[in-house]
């Protein structure tokens, strides 16, 4: 009885399980998402290891040399699009039910990655997922409308203003702001 319950065993017994059942479904996961969020690039390969009873899997770099840390060679835009991409790649194990929140993934990403980024989120809600999306960025605003138009998704766009009385987090639907109204809403 006592060997049945040795730390060793249990890692084991963790590690074939999840080898056996998620692994190889986030494996594949992982490189929709790494096409999705054109990161074809990088040389990335979802890695799984069963340490004193817990199970970890995480996305490395596959080099000829030994990388310390995926930090040490990603831009900061790199990483934040791989966390994503393995983000979404874990999602689709909990299945379309269940919504989810992103707020301002998009902070050091150019132009097409965030793009790529509103497409992806835009696929997800076109699925059935309900997808709320916190964002300053007035670029990633348009394009997420853009993508939600292409897929028919239905849209609620709100804007959380600041008022001149001090009042900030005020949800307020005809606060656009000014720098993203066209010319004849401004004057």
């Amino acid at each position: 009885m006592h060997r049945a319950c040795s730390v060793a065993g249990i890692t084991s017994h963790i590690t074939r399980i999840r080898r056996k059942v998620l692994t190889a479904t986030v494996q594949t996961s992982l490189e929709d998402e790494i096409e999705a969020l054109d990161l074809q690039h990088l040389p990335l390969k979802l890695a799984d290891r069963g340490e004193v009873g817990k199970s970890n899997v995480h996305i490395g770099l596959e080099a000829q040399q030994k990388v310390g840390k995926n930090s040490d060679i990603l831009s900061e835009g790199e990483k934040r699009a791989l966390a994503l991409a393995g983000f979404l790649a874990e999602l689709r194990e909990v299945g379309v039910r269940h919504g989810i929140v992103v707020d301002d993934r998009v902070s050091s990403l150019d132009h097409a990655r965030m793009e790529a980024v509103a497409k992806r989120l835009g696929k997800e809600a076109a699925a059935g997922r309900q997808v709320i999306v916190f964002t300053h960025n007035l670029f990633f605003h348009q394009a997420m409308f853009e993508a939600a138009r292409e897929m028919k998704v239905p849209l609620r766009e709100e804007w959380i203003a600041k008022h001149a009385d001090g009042r900030f987090g005020i949800i307020d639907p005809g606060q656009e702001p000014w720098i993203s109204m066209g010319v004849t809403k401004r004057l």
